[in-house]
């Protein structure tokens, strides 16, 4: 297995001045250098080769070849983007696509998915390279998104040269606040191949330098991938040979700890070293019930393809499982390096089978009842378009991993090697900010709570100020909750998936203000308090359902600022009464405070709704045709509110005007919309005294504004009257239209014109912005119900 799947430099073979061989010679060199996977001979041979005989575009092809295989890919492409210049596609079918991807692992995605695309076009070609061409695409669109949302809670730093040298590091953990972690080192082992090939070490970094450890390392092998239980029982790592120039095979190691030394290393039993196979990159994960589970890396039969992810469970004494593939993390290509991160119950690899952002990139899954999660790409900065490896959180915020991305020690044509690099997570800072909702200033003296799923919820006391801050996670879901004496509790919640470029969230918590509305009933009679009264607070413009306060002595209720209700309290044997509540009422109460209203229930009659005023709209109805029933007459005049709110404040600036709107919208909601509310709740409750044997008597009064002349006006207050007279016959599908024909229900009428209007009211004709829609005006056109007599035989 070639370099335990890590690139590193080998120079193989002593190269002799082109002028004393011929471009012949150099090739046959370099062909059997390519066949033995020495790729880095096999550049340097054709390298010398078109010194000698320049141009040749086999060569040229072969030189890229050896470039994109040993990973110097700046020579790859120079050389591919030569060719394809050249127009040599039909020499070689496959150009296109070596190029594309070499460009896709230089990070360069737009010209990849150029290049993948003319492959394509040419309709020739290697048949799954073409299969991987149309997925490559996919993934370098997805790679181009990725690009523009790295995670910016990641800062990346490269270690220090006590760890990386000009050779390749990696498999890097700390263990009893000591880092361990594998290095090739050009040591003297006994090599018989010329030049002596370096050898893989396990090192441990001590007061700022690097040394091999005694321990476990082998004099003449490849000693790698150490890794301890969290116990300190027991030590798994890694024994290599050269089985070639340069595949490498691998054999898992043991080692138990007694207290006082470390056993000689034993190699695990053989149904985990496969023979003739590679078993490597260890991993202890956890301890139970005296036994160890391991996972590891390996090219054995039965996986899903390429190197697999395993895990079996073993002993200190060496005993182990049969191991067991994990086939739903595995795929066709190959997977590396797994490392399970105990504190969110997490295995961490890399993996070619995924999308990549080119080579290996870095996936995680959770474990979750015995089941994986689909595996999660870890975004840039942590992955890059070159191999990213070995990733290994510590507890404390920040990982391991090894990378050969820009900035990794190189040897030649900027290719090789492994360095160690920290990811540290950066703190994402929420910030919470508490405001009343009724008048938008800062509120003080507030307490916050934090609350995150199936955790414990932190709170903080605002003394002063109105905010607090917290350190949050992402791909976490959060609530904040907010509250102070007087309020209601306001909460905001924030799922941190996306992190703003400053990594900082702010949040703006609205306390509304806690409003009791406290009610009391009284005997209108004798005014002693009236118990047993159900009082109903409805929502008015609302979709709220009724509130019902049981007790009308003494009950309270909580009320939105924003908002205006009625009061109706009812009892058997009493006429309904009415009351509002406006939202300028509650707007001017202070937090916490208590708002009283009192009712005075009147025994056996229907006064308790009277003065009932009836607004209508100017001219309405109109003659000459059937006359409106009442209620469709306000549904159309509430439809001409904004008609009016802006015909009469045009021209007046705008301090003059807002006054003048709140008093028009006063108007229309108060008393034209809250005068049509008590009209339905008088008709509703008259059919309580009809049913009981009362002879009704309504007496209705109609008035009109001065516009127009006084005989108009007369017929026109008749009008208004005959459509109050309408809603009564037709209410309810004319359930009292028998109680008018036999005259138990008769409905009196006092029509005046414009006889009481005050003089101050405008007749201009040519002013109809004070004439007609005017709040002086619009008052004078309605009818009252002034009156109702009961009588009972």
């Amino acid at each position: 297995m070639k370099g335990i799947l890590l690139t590193y430099a080998l120079i193989l073979t002593v190269f002799v001045p082109a002028r004393s061989q011929t471009a012949k010679a150099y090739d046959a060199a370099a062909a059997l250098s390519f066949e033995s996977n020495d790729f880095y001979s096999a550049m340097k041979y054709y390298e010398q080769s078109l010194q000698v005989e320049p141009g040749r575009p086999t060569i040229l092809y072969r030189y890229a070849e050896s470039a994109r295989h040993f990973g110097a890919l700046q020579v790859a492409e120079k050389n591919y983007a030569y060719l394809a210049g050249q127009e040599a596609q039909a020499q070689f079918p496959d150009l296109n696509y070596w190029l594309a991807d070499v460009k896709k692992s230089l990070g360069k995605y737009d010209e990849a998915i150029r290049f993948y695309q003319g492959f394509l076009a040419q309709k020739t070609g290697d048949g799954v390279l073409r299969h991987r061409a149309v997925e490559e695409i996919d993934v370098c669109e997805w790679a181009l998104e990725e690009i523009n949302n790295p995670d910016v809670t990641m800062l990346i730093e490269r270690m220090p040269g006590a760890i990386n040298s000009s050779n390749s590091e990696f498999g890097t953990f700390r263990y009893k606040n000591e880092t361990y972690f594998s290095s090739f080192q050009n040591i003297p082992w006994g090599d018989k191949h010329l030049p002596e090939r370096p050898l893989l070490r396990i090192m441990k970094m001590d007061l700022g330098t690097s040394n091999p450890i005694a321990l476990f390392n082998a004099a003449n092998k490849h000693t790698a991938h150490l890794n301890f239980s969290k116990d300190g029982q027991l030590a798994v790592f890694n024994y290599c040979e050269y089985t070639g120039e340069t595949d490498i095979q691998c054999t898992l190691y043991y080692s138990a700890f007694d207290g006082a030394v470390w056993s000689d290393p034993l190699p695990l039993p053989e149904q985990v070293n496969m023979q003739g196979y590679t078993s490597t990159q260890p991993h202890i994960a956890q301890k139970v019930d005296g036994q160890y589970l391991l996972y590891f890396v390996s090219d054995r039969p039965d996986g899903v393809g390429g190197m697999d992810m395993w895990q079996t469970w073993i002993t200190n004494t060496g005993e182990a499982s049969a191991p067991q593939n994990i086939r739903l993390l595995n795929t066709p290509d190959d997977e590396l390096t797994p490392y399970f991160f105990a504190p969110e119950n997490t295995l961490y690899f890399s993996s070619t089978g995924y999308p990549t952002l080119g080579g290996f990139d870095v996936y995680k899954s959770r474990l979750e009842k015995g089941n994986w999660s689909d595996p999660e790409h870890l975004s840039i900065p942590v992955n890059s378009s070159f191999n990213d490896i070995y990733y290994a959180p510590q507890e404390d915020n920040w990982a391991f991993f090894s990378s050969n991305r820009v900035g990794s020690s190189n040897i030649d044509e900027d290719a090789c090697c492994y360095d160690v690099y920290k990811a540290t997570i950066l703190p994402v800072n929420l910030e919470t900010m508490a405001y009343s909702e009724m008048t938008g200033q800062a509120l003080d003296g507030v307490v916050f709570s934090l609350i995150e799923a199936e955790k414990p919820s932190y709170t903080r006391f605002v003394n002063e100020g109105n905010a607090t801050s917290w350190e949050v996670q992402k791909n976490k879901e959060y609530a904040v909750v907010a509250h102070k004496e007087g309020y209601f509790p306001d909460t905001v919640t924030l799922l941190t998936q996306r992190i703003p470029a400053d990594r900082r969230y702010m949040k703006k918590l609205f306390l509304k203000p806690n409003i009791t509305l406290a009610v009391q009933t009284y005997n209108q009679l004798s005014e002693e308090l009236l118990a047993g009264v159900s009082v109903r607070l409805i929502e008015v413009r609302g979709r709220s359902e009724d509130q019902v306060i049981e007790s009308g002595s003494g009950g309270t209720v909580s009320v939105d600022f924003k908002k205006q209700y009625m009061l109706v309290a009812e009892k058997e044997g009493y006429y309904p009464d009415t009351l509002m509540v406006t939202e300028e009422e509650l707007r001017s109460m202070e937090p916490g405070a208590k708002l009283d209203r009192n009712f005075f229930m009147t025994p056996a009659s229907l006064a308790g709704y009277l003065p009932l005023s009836l607004y209508f709209d100017n001219d309405q109805p109109k003659p000459g045709r059937r006359v409106q029933s009442y209620d469709q007459a306000v549904s159309e005049y509430l439809t001409q509110k904004e008609k009016f709110l802006a015909t009469f404040t045009a021209g007046m600036d705008s301090a003059e005007q807002q006054g003048a709107i709140e008093r028009l919208d006063r108007f229309f909601s108060e008393d034209v919309e809250g005068g049509y509310l008590k009209l339905e709740y008088f008709a509703e409750n008259l059919d309580l005294f009809l049913e009981n044997g009362y002879e009704v008597t309504i007496l209705v009064k109609g008035f009109a504004s001065p516009l127009a002349n006084s005989e108009y006006n007369l017929a026109l207050t008749k009008r208004r009257i005959a459509s109050v007279k309408s809603y009564f016959r037709k209410y309810e599908n004319g359930v009292y239209a028998a109680y008018i024909s036999n005259g138990q229900l008769q409905i009196q009428s006092a029509p005046l014109g414009e006889l009481e209007a005050p003089e101050a009211v405008s007749d201009d004709y040519r002013n109809k912005r004070m004439s007609v829609y005017s709040l002086e005006a619009s008052r004078e056109r309605r009818t009252e119900i002034i009156e109702v007599n009961l009588s009972k035989n």
